[in-house]
């Protein structure tokens, strides 16, 4: 039964790098703006340029890094390949895809997987051993439909054409979720659905028509499907419309609110009819207490910064050996030792959630190159990172590439977050219902990764879902720079 650990590194050091990246972009974007050009720039042709970009540089990258799936992908193909096979028998317990699929297994443990089973069954009937690839590709299309959809939430949020094309030049940069695409799950093929239900909420802000209301409810019960940690999108678009209810006194809020019921339960009967259609029980899987248990987990390492990070703690039981109440025992009696070790010892604790906090939100690159080149395997596969690579992709993974894109995302991380906090302290007192989803996503995803297991990966999202305020916040950013520079470098009029 596999076993894997991260390690994770952060550091304080190179500010001075995230300084000078983020000057340069507010001058570029300040220039533009006082030219005129960002107003003036199509923002059709900039989306299809952004399409067109984002798709051309994601197959290059599959190319380039040229994987095999690991870890979670490789279990969610396995089973899709052996349960194909009519003339499949299992031997429990048995080899590794006897444990994905026998009873308290990889996917009755976790059976939110299972609808990705469906989907790579899907692509081994139309492309065979193609399917993995299949699977990037699709996830290259995602990528450029969740970056167009990002400039369409900012269009529609302020009309204003510089705001948008200013999101979707950060769209353009926005490296890490190019470099995901070889990571055939889940995360990346969930995200434009969220980001369309997002929009379409947007729109019914705006218009009031209910038919955008449950578009919205549709595409964000297709995002939970695939990957059922954004709930926390539906949990802020549930709070958007109890606040528009409440200050608007509208019934269809309410209407809405009752929709969004149904949207909950739906992602839970695509799990049920894929796990009934392949022979699986969807009722047994680990209870969530198992997830918090391990996000206050003590390290096994106390020199390591891996701080409530994945540890294997849900495989810590045989399948044979899986009972869901001895496992909730042992989770709540895990919690309540880390709990005592926290009230104990406050500068534990400080230390703790602090480096776990930090841990998550300033990794710039969000394990995007970490999910083409393990370091750790499995069972009788070869180690990723020591597969043979161009040294062009060396440089990414280790050398002067790497540390040139990490210097330039961690640039665009701060001017994301200085283009929101600048944003918000300008607008607060006129925040309407439309911006309640993207900004309470973030704000709920850092209460809820506080204490459940982390990964910068599950962070992510917050920071796509925020590119439309920073894209509105930067230009404001640029606006005032323009205007301290004016004042401070007196215009001269020199006569000819």
């Amino acid at each position: 039964m596999p076993n894997y650990t991260y390690n994770v590194e952060f550091t304080t050091k190179g500010w001075w790098k995230v300084t000078i990246v983020s000057v340069l972009a507010i001058l570029v974007v300040a220039y533009l703006d006082k030219k005129g050009l960002l107003a003036r720039i199509n923002t059709k042709k900039l989306s299809l340029a952004l399409i067109f970009y984002s798709a051309l540089v994601g197959v290059f990258w599959i190319a380039m890094a040229n994987v095999w799936p690991e870890w979670d992908p490789l279990y969610v193909l396995k089973a899709a390949e052996a349960t194909s096979d009519p003339n499949l028998q299992l031997q429990c317990p048995g080899d590794e895809v006897s444990w994905i699929l026998c009873p308290g297994g990889y996917l009755e443990r976790f059976p939110y997987q299972i609808p990705l089973v469906i989907v790579d069954r899907v692509l081994l009937f139309v492309f065979g051993q193609g399917a993995y690839l299949a699977f990037e590709v699709i996830n290259v299309i995602c990528v450029a439909a969740t970056l167009v959809l990002i400039g369409r939430i900012t269009d529609a949020l302020f009309g204003n054409a510089a705001y948008t094309n200013t999101t979707l030049l950060l769209g353009f940069t926005f490296l890490p979720l190019i470099f995901y695409v070889t990571f055939a799950y889940g995360n990346t093929i969930s995200l434009p659905f969220i980001a369309g239900a997002v929009l379409f909420q947007v729109k019914y802000f705006n218009t009031g028509k209910l038919l955008q209301a449950i578009i919205a409810l549709g595409l964000v019960a297709l995002g939970l499907t695939f990957k059922s940690s954004m709930i926390y999108v539906l949990a802020a678009m549930v709070a958007a419309w109890i606040i528009h209810a409440l200050k608007e006194h509208s019934l269809k809020d309410v209407l809405c609110l009752l929709l969004a019921c149904i949207c909950y339960l739906l992602p839970g009967l695509a799990v049920g009819a894929s796990a009934y259609y392949l022979n699986l029980n969807p009722n047994i899987g680990e209870p969530k207490t198992v997830w918090f248990a391990m996000g206050t987990q003590r390290p096994s390492d106390e020199s390591s910064n891996n701080y409530g990070w994945y540890n294997g703690y849900p495989l810590k039981w045989n399948p044979e050996d899986y009972d869901q109440h001895v496992i909730k025992e042992e989770s709540i009696s895990s919690i309540k030792q880390s709990i005592s070790e926290f009230a104990n010892d406050p500068a534990y604790a400080w230390t703790f959630f602090s480096r776990k906090f930090t841990s998550e939100w300033t990794d710039p690159l969000y394990e995007s190159l970490l999910a083409s080149n393990w370091s750790s395997h499995g069972a009788d596969r070869p180690i990723m990172s020591e597969r043979s690579i161009s040294p062009v992709l060396r440089s990414i993974y280790y050398g002067k590439l790497h540390k040139l894109i990490l210097a330039a995302m961690d640039g665009l991380q701060f001017l994301i977050l200085a283009g929101c906090f600048a944003y918000l302290v300008r607008n607060w007192k006129t925040i309407k219902a439309q911006l309640i989803p993207i900004i309470i996503t973030p704000v709920g995803v850092a209460i809820l990764y506080l204490f459940w297991e982390a990964q910068s990966q599950y962070i992510m999202p917050a920071y796509i879902l925020m590119l439309p305020l920073a894209g509105a916040g930067i230009q404001i950013i640029s606006s005032a720079a323009t205007k301290v520079i004016e004042k401070a470098i007196p215009r001269v009029n020199v006569e000819r």
